[in-house]
């Protein structure tokens, strides 16, 4: 038996299960039925709740199963596969397609965008970051992103991205200067997207965004509106149609 104190397990601690502690007067171990508070005494107070602790393996455990079950991944450290070296031949917004990013996991959470300028052009980053990448919204972007097909800096497949493509937007976000007109813009365009950013955080996509967003209003002054709807396309977070899909909202900027 692991010693106890107040009730509780010693060796670790994590969540807790309220209880109900002794009635005042009650000796412990004892069912509460046996002695029957009488009308005023200290047994009529109000029974006071006890926390039982679980052992942190167990507490684990539940976490694992909740993570594993809702199928969501967060800040994925490394990737699970490695960058393409080549260009698909599946059509952007085919079922075929959208079953062969599903299963990619080179676009991960914590992907730097210095390590991006170090891949080769040929390489494609792929898949969704910080969720399951879902059907509906895949479909909805790529049909979208279709209206844009003769601006080359703008992404055709939102999930399957051209290191050359995304290095040189990461370039231009770090060349490219803005006037007080274009600055005012591109500050809109920022407030205006799904993620109120240039992503859900600070990473790779964060930042060629960030270019992607100067080139338009630079080049292609375009409004606040239509690049916040152009970077809402390409985004690669996944998941569903509406949802934010920040981990952490308070660690935007």
């Amino acid at each position: 038996m692991w010693p106890r104190r107040n009730g509780c397990l010693l060796p670790c601690y994590s969540f807790c299960l309220v209880g109900r502690s002794p009635r005042p007067g009650q000796r412990r171990g004892r069912r509460a039925g046996r002695h029957s508070p009488q009308p005023g005494g200290l047994g009529a107070a109000r029974a006071r709740p006890r926390v039982l602790l679980l052992p942190i393996p167990t507490a684990v455990v539940v976490a694992a199963v909740i993570v594993a079950v809702s199928g969501f991944h967060l800040f994925t450290s490394a990737p699970s596969t490695p960058p393409a070296s080549a260009a698909s031949t599946l059509s952007p917004g085919s079922e075929a397609k959208f079953s062969y990013l599903a299963a990619q996991h080179s676009n991960f959470c914590s992907l730097s965008k210095d390590t991006v300028m170090t891949y080769p052009d040929n390489d494609r980053i792929q898949g969704a970051c910080c969720n399951p990448l879902d059907a509906v919204k895949y479909r909805y972007q790529v049909a979208g992103l279709r209206a844009f097909s003769n601006l080359p800096e703008i992404l055709t497949d939102p999930y399957d991205v051209s290191a050359r493509l995304a290095k040189q937007l990461l370039a231009d976000d770090s060349s490219l200067t803005l006037t007080s007109a274009e600055q005012s813009v591109f500050t809109q365009a920022k407030g205006m997207t799904v993620d109120h950013g240039w992503c859900c955080c600070q990473c790779w996509r964060w930042y060629m965004n960030e270019g992607l967003a100067k080139v338009l209003v630079t080049k292609y002054h375009m409004s606040a509106q239509d690049i916040a709807h152009v970077i809402d396309l390409t985004n690669g977070c996944g998941g569903p149609m509406g949802a934010d899909a920040s981990p952490s909202p308070s660690s935007r900027s």
